[in-house]
């Protein structure tokens, strides 16, 4: 009842009278109902409206709480660098106390870099993010170099932007520290190279000489002597042969070597190839056969390097083999081109596997018969398959024979990045 006089209150009392008893209180039950409808009404959306907000602090406090807790330093600020909110990681970082002014994104960061900075804010206005290392102030010095990781979001209430400072003031060192030992390396295996070209020349010249000579002397001595003057051009030849050499791997190693990639018939080439060698192995007793698909197999490889391959892989099966033969094997598929060189000799030593491809070593005696040589044709070999993006592998079985495989690309990649099939080329 007590809801109802206000109600009673705001009724005309002429409007009352004027209508009979009846009418009057159905009157005034309706309004009744219709305030109470009102009062329950105003009261859900009241209710709705708490939630709402209970909802939005909660939220607000669980941000706030995930931003105190980050362990990269947290600004949030706007496009031009108004900060509204920074974290407790980033106030230690530039030496701020808990109750002390937000500060401007500019005035976090040093003198030095501030027109880094102002290039950070504009990349950000123009895409949206920006990156950037920036070095900041520290109790008004300078404090650690911070990688800035920006980016604009929209929260609802505006565009704010959110910048993750991490600090990379010792990865940055490391970096710097793995150029500069790289360049110094670099510098090292030019000069290196440069040395060793310089010292081959001018033991080259000499030792030619000393070779031709011997070939006039050979002529001119006794019979007797001729032993002493055939030591001589031994001598001489496997000096200059280790002299090409050491040349060969200094340059592969100093700057590598510039391909010159054309495509040709990889078949023929190495027919050709092993053509020269014939007289090499007849020389010492053995067969040298080559075994080949009777169609062309073109590559877009450089025949230089391949000529060297072959060469120093059958002249190695030549050296380790004295009975029986050489035999080389090609074989393609729609993407790789496969030369095998198979040798009855007398086969590689498990243990010294994991060396083969080391300038330099060689099988010990006591793994079969001494042989000459300075162990660098097979690096070299491994260096020239790995310059034109080949695989080299070897299978050996002691006192058996040994095989070793060379696989390489038919086609090299454009500068689209796309592959390219070769064709031969036509003299005009």
């Amino acid at each position: 009842m007590t809801a109802l006089v206000p109600l009673l209150h705001a009724l005309p009392l002429a409007a009352v009278l004027a209508v009979s008893p009846d009418a009057a209180i159905g009157a005034l039950v309706g309004a009744a109902v219709a305030a109470v409808i009102a009062v329950g009404v105003g009261v859900v959306l009241y209710r709705r409206m708490r939630d709402r907000i209970d909802t939005l602090l909660a939220s607000e406090q669980h941000h706030h709480a995930l931003l105190e807790r980050a362990s990269d330093a947290v600004f949030v600020h706007d496009v031009n660098g108004g900060c509204l909110e920074i974290n407790r990681e980033a106030r230690t970082l530039i030496g701020l106390g808990d109750d002390g002014p937000v500060p401007a994104f500019l005035d976090v960061i040093v003198p030095e870099d501030r027109t880094l900075a102002v290039q950070h804010l504009r990349e950000l206005r123009a895409t949206g993010n920006a990156r950037t290392d920036l070095r900041v102030v520290e109790n008004g010095g300078t404090g650690p170099l911070l990688e800035f990781e920006s980016q604009v979001v929209d929260t609802g209430d505006g565009v704010h932007v959110i910048s993750l400072g991490r600090d990379v003031g010792a990865r940055r060192a490391h970096e710097q520290a793995l150029v500069a030992a790289r360049e110094e390396a670099e510098e090292t295996a030019r000069a290196k190279s440069s040395f060793l070209a310089s010292m081959s020349h001018e033991i080259r010249t000499p030792l030619t000489a000393v070779i031709g000579f011997a070939d006039l002397l050979m002529d001119e001595v006794d019979p007797e002597a001729r032993g002493l003057v055939d030591a001589i051009q031994a001598g001489g030849r496997r000096l200059l042969a280790t002299l090409n050499s050491v040349l060969d791997l200094a340059r592969l190693d100093a700057q590598g070597e510039a391909l010159r990639r054309v495509p040709f018939d990889v078949v023929e080439h190495v027919r050709q190839s092993v053509t020269l060698l014939q007289g090499l192995v007849q020389e010492r007793g053995l067969t040298l056969t080559v075994s080949a698909p009777p169609a062309p197999v073109v590559a877009e490889l450089d025949p230089d390097a391949l000529d060297r391959i072959v060469t120093n892989l059958v002249g190695n099966a030549a050296k380790f083999t004295e009975d029986g033969g050489i035999t080389v094997e090609i074989d393609a598929d729609d993407h790789t081109v496969s030369i095998r060189v198979i040798d009855t000799g007398i086969g590689i030593a498990e243990d010294f596997l994991d060396d083969l491809f080391v300038e330099f070593r060689q099988q010990s005696e006591g793994h079969g018969r001494s042989h000459e040589g300075t162990g660098l044709g097979l690096a070299i070999t491994k260096r020239l398959v790995d310059l034109q993006g080949g695989t080299i592998s070897v299978d050996s079985q002691w006192n058996v024979g040994t095989a070793f495989t060379v696989a390489l690309p038919r086609t090299a990649a454009g500068g689209d990045g796309q592959a390219h099939t070769p064709e031969l080329m036509v003299a005009a």
